[in-house]
């Protein structure tokens, strides 16, 4: 599981998109909540990750989407998809 982009972060939530196996989903985090799935995308309707990105953009230009998608460690909870993001965020900063 991966996290592909976050589109909105307000204080205590998180939206965005993930790799999920076969699928990219678009999600909705908010802390002590279980992690809400909006909308899901089967992989087999892009030809890959770069598409599906672009897709996306065409639809909503202002989501943007990580370079290298970054792994999630454990269950997908808030706390997790938030240190994906800051290992994200880090790896930005180093480069």
């Amino acid at each position: 599981m991966k996290l592909i982009s976050v589109i909105h972060m307000a204080k205590g939530r998180i939206d965005g998109y993930l790799e999920i196996e076969d699928e990219y989903v678009e999600f909705e985090s908010v802390k002590g909540q279980p992690v809400r799935i909006e909308n899901t995308f089967p992989k087999t309707r892009y030809e890959d990750y770069e598409s599906f990105a672009q897709v996306i953009g065409k639809f909503d230009p202002y989501t943007l989407f990580f370079e290298k998608p970054v792994e999630i460690s454990g269950e997908l909870t808030y706390e997790s998809i938030l240190e994906a993001y800051d290992k994200q965020l880090k790896s930005l900063e180093e480069s």
